[in-house]
């Protein structure tokens, strides 16, 4: 009833504005309190000393004491008594509701922390366990009766205590943790601080990703497979480890090699489309990729008949001309053999033409926002793609750019024979070629014979040296 009385708006605004003892002698007649004369007349009561209820100088209630025929006898020091008892009382129930307060937040807390499925961890200034989730308790091993204990002695696992301990980890910072039994965690290390800015501890979380790093595993394994498809596995796992600035077009020396098959579209006429690929291009661009990656070169792509490889990009090396030159003798060797099975199971008789040139080419993801490709371009990709058009069955012709870089001190496994200049499609100048002379089988591609049968001592010759090798 009393509390029905109270929601009364001029009652409860009368009593919230006591703020000193006083004493109400006739509640009937006091117009704001006369709603509390209904409560009180049947327990004859008729004055009331209202003493406020204080706490830090706010009040938080008021006492009432029954001054039915005692208004004169209240003195000063009677309602200095009662104001002491009403600030004692406050203090109670300022307590009570403190307690209840934080026994409701505790509670939210645990049901918050117990609902979590990641292991969380308040930790003290000095790195001792104040408290462990059911997650942390199950995963890590962790008993509640040893709340208290530096976190040193409860955790067996140095690379997690290492993140956790104080200076393990900077406030608010996420590190990534795998513990023996192959779980992963990202731990979250977060300071505690109180009004000062004081340390008084840190929450640290522990964020399951086992999941996500087995699907990127799976990814970093699916994508270095499709790397080693056009590079060797050494750039593969270089070009992993690049981050993001991988693919940004820049300005490169390298050397590129086309290579193409002589009469293929005699080829195309004469065999079914499944023969074609299956029996042919695939055997034919399976061997020209192991040839290449065999010296680090990188598949730029396939056209048709064609392979276009590239040395220098996206790794570049200081021997890349002599590294296209021995992957265009293997390349052409490699066909040897291909096109004697071909003539032996199919009947055909085919050849391969190879150009190499060297020079600058900007590298990178080129093309429109909905398709990029990976691929390079410059003059010198021009000028590999004539010289492979002009090149016989079974040649090598290789620009004076190329050339002109190798080092005096390479010894070549084969020849180098200068065919002078060329006009070239497209090409307002002259340019100076030379044929490669390599072993094929038992016979040496495009070198003179001696009446004894003896191949010549193969020689390097440029327009300024000539280098028995």
């Amino acid at each position: 009833d009393l509390l029905l009385l109270l929601a009364d708006d001029s009652a409860r605004s009368a009593l919230q504005r006591v703020t000193t003892p006083r004493i109400v002698i006739d509640l009937q007649t006091n117009a704001k309190l006369a709603p509390l004369h209904r409560f009180f007349a049947g327990r004859g009561v008729q004055a009331l000393a209202l003493v406020p209820m204080l706490v830090g100088g706010r009040a938080v209630g008021v006492l009432g004491i029954d001054a039915t025929e005692r208004e004169e006898r209240l003195g000063s020091a009677d309602m200095e008594l009662a104001l002491n008892v009403a600030s004692l009382i406050a203090q109670v129930v300022e307590n009570t509701r403190l307690y209840r307060a934080v026994e409701d937040e505790r509670s939210m807390l645990d049901a918050v922390l117990g609902g979590a499925a990641d292991p969380i961890l308040l930790l003290g200034s000095h790195d001792e366990l104040l408290l462990a989730n059911r997650a942390a308790q199950e995963r890590l091993g962790i008993d509640p009766g040893n709340y208290g204990l530096p976190l040193a002695e409860l955790l067996a696992q140095p690379e997690l205590l290492a993140l956790l301990s104080v200076g393990g980890a900077e406030g608010g910072r996420s590190n990534e943790v795998q513990l023996p039994n192959g779980t992963s965690y990202s731990v979250s290390n977060a300071p505690l601080l109180n009004a000062e800015g004081e340390l008084t501890g840190r929450v640290a979380v522990l964020q399951d990703i086992t999941a996500i790093k087995l699907l990127e595993r799976q990814e970093q394994e699916r994508l270095r497979s499709v790397f080693q498809r056009y590079v060797s596995p050494v750039v593969a796992e270089r070009l992993l480890n690049a981050g993001p600035q991988f693919g940004q077009p820049t300005e490169r020396t390298v050397a590129v090699l086309f290579a193409d098959i002589r009469g293929f579209t005699e080829l195309t006429e004469r065999l079914g489309p499944h023969v074609l690929v299956e029996r042919v291009l695939n055997r034919y661009f399976t061997a020209m990729t192991e040839a290449l990656l065999n010296y680090e070169g990188t598949i730029d792509k396939f056209l048709g008949d064609g392979v276009i490889g590239v040395f220098g990009s996206p790794i570049s090396r200081p021997d890349d001309a002599q590294r296209a030159l021995l992957a265009s003798v293997r390349m052409q060797q490699a066909f040897a053999a291909l096109r004697v099975a071909w003539h032996e199971e199919l009947g055909l008789d085919v050849g391969m033409g190879i150009g190499i040139s060297y020079g600058q080419a900007v590298v990178g993801n080129i093309g429109s926002d909905q398709r990029l490709d990976y691929t390079l371009i410059g003059d010198v990709v021009n000028t590999a793609n004539r010289l492979s058009s002009i090149a016989e069955s079974g040649q090598v012709i290789v620009s004076h750019h190329l050339v002109n870089t190798l080092p005096d001190d390479w010894h070549a496994p084969f020849a180098l024979r200068p065919l002078g200049d060329v006009r070239l499609k497209g090409k307002r100048e002259p340019h100076a070629i030379y044929e490669v002379r390599y072993q094929e089988g038992h016979e040496s591609h495009g070198a003179r014979r001696e009446e004894n049968g003896r191949s010549e001592v193969p020689v390097i010759v440029t327009s300024e040296k000539s280098i028995v090798v």
